[in-house]
């Protein structure tokens, strides 16, 4: 490969070349400059979606503040290399953000269902002042799709209704998808990155009848089979800006960052069907997340009506607007004294609550029955310390409690790292003490109520 890599680059360096010099290629020569920026406090945001390139020019500033700010559960472009940055973040101050001024409680518990599958350590807050409500709505400012033909599809219902229509980044997308059909259509192959693999109209139609992979396919086959390619290619030339909108269409990904009033979620969004052997699949990771992002969009008024089947997934009663899993109804009661995970962070460990306090066996029964809530308070006392333990203390404290704990956790005798190991499904020690600081936070707000 390296001969042709270096073939490759002769030609962009060449100003008349057939290879175009894009943005990445300056992006990484400014990076490799190693530049220092004029500036006291340097902030990278949307962490959980950075370029890495652009993270590690920012972790290599000298002499400046360095803010990184993101949320892990909402990383939507892994699939195109973006990388979670937060995750080996070097910081020596780790603050979790769990309230939310844009909404209020209603939507901040249906932001808790999907926050509960992640495995969030943290959970969010609605705004107290905020009057919120999950509910139909039938005159949305916004619709959120999954899919870009859904989008179309939505555009094209409330065009026919009368509504002027805004498409969140423009109706390019669509127009192409829209002209790669009608080359299937005729018996031709395309060059669409999305289509390119199917040789004609009726084989995608097939695929995304009958197959699984083909379900985002489906609302495209449906719209183009529905309205025709020329009604479709008209009626993306009929879109208009988002300052002259009645209602925006956007998909879930491009809505990232932004919020309406009042959202609508349309129902491209599917529930996991069952396997061959009736057991319902997991929800992708992936697609859990981007539920979590839209489901957070509105401000007044969220329809869920494309996600509300989260419910039926989890088991809670439609009469219901909040999770049934233990874990998660432990977190919203459980609340300790107010500002405890503060004093803590400042090595306050006054107010951890008494040992007979009932919040203790509540997260181990929510959490991990192989820890003891002696055990759970110890580690509370000993992180807000900051106390390094000896391996000689730690053997006692496993003597004399019987706490069953794995062999890291024996060798390495450090429960100022303590962290949750997901596969395991306890709580471990990392063997990176690079990523302890990110554990730590998670642990205080996980044992002071805030989280899970």
């Amino acid at each position: 490969m390296l001969p042709f890599a270096i073939d490759a680059w002769d030609d962009v360096c060449n100003t008349h070349g057939l290879l175009h010099f894009e943005h990445d290629y300056y992006l990484k020569l400014w990076a490799l400059s190693r530049p220092q920026l004029p500036a006291d406090m340097v902030m990278l945001d949307e962490c959980q979606d950075s370029n890495p390139v652009l993270a590690q020019v920012v972790q290599s500033q000298i002499g400046s503040q360095v803010i990184a700010v993101g949320d892990s559960y909402q990383q939507l472009y892994a699939w195109r290399g973006a990388v979670d940055a937060l995750d080996q973040w070097p910081a020596h101050h780790y603050l979790s953000l769990s309230q939310s001024w844009r909404f209020g409680t209603p939507i901040a518990d249906e932001a808790n269902k999907w926050l509960g599958l992640l495995r969030s350590p943290t959970l969010v807050r609605g705004n107290p002042r905020m009057q919120s409500a999950v509910t139909e709505c039938s005159q949305p400012d916004a619709v959120l799709c999954r899919t870009n033909a859904e989008a179309m599809s939505q555009a094209m219902t409330r065009m026919a209704d009368g509504a002027a229509v805004a498409i969140v980044g423009g109706s390019d997308i669509i127009k192409r998808l829209a002209r790669a059909a009608d080359e299937l259509k005729h018996g031709r192959r395309t060059t669409h990155p999305e289509l390119y693999l199917f040789t004609s109209w009726g084989e995608l139609q097939e695929y995304a009848d009958n197959d699984i992979g083909g379900r985002d396919l489906k609302p495209l086959v449906k719209l183009i089979d529905a309205y025709g390619v020329d009604s479709i290619l008209a009626a993306a030339d009929a879109v208009v800006e988002e300052d002259k909108a009645q209602v925006i269409v956007s998909t879930a990904h491009r809505s990232k960052g932004r919020e309406w009033p009042n959202v609508y979620i349309a129902k491209d969004f599917h529930e996991p069907s069952q396997d061959e052997d009736g057991n319902r699949r997991d929800i992708p990771r992936h697609d859990a997340m981007l539920a979590y992002v839209t489901v957070t969009r509105a401000r007044t008024r969220l329809d869920r009506r494309g996600l509300s089947w989260i419910d039926n997934y989890l088991g809670v009663p439609p009469a219901h607007s909040s999770p049934s899993e233990p874990a998660l109804e432990r977190a919203a009661h459980s609340k300790m004294q107010a500002g405890a995970t503060e004093l803590l962070r400042r090595g306050d460990v006054s107010q951890c609550p008494a040992e007979d306090h009932p919040i203790w066996q509540d997260i181990v029964d929510a959490e991990d029955p192989d820890i003891e809530p002696e055990m759970l308070r110890r580690i509370w006392w000993l992180i807000g310390s900051r106390e390094s333990v000896t391996t000689a203390a730690l053997a006692s404290i496993i003597r004399t409690k019987q706490i069953n704990v794995s062999d890291g956790v024996r060798a390495l005798g450090r429960w100022d790292l303590v962290c949750r190991d997901s596969e395991a499904d306890r709580w471990t020690l990392p063997w990176s003490e690079a990523q302890s600081p990110k554990y730590i936070a998670a642990v205080l707000d996980w044992a002071s109520g805030q989280g899970r």
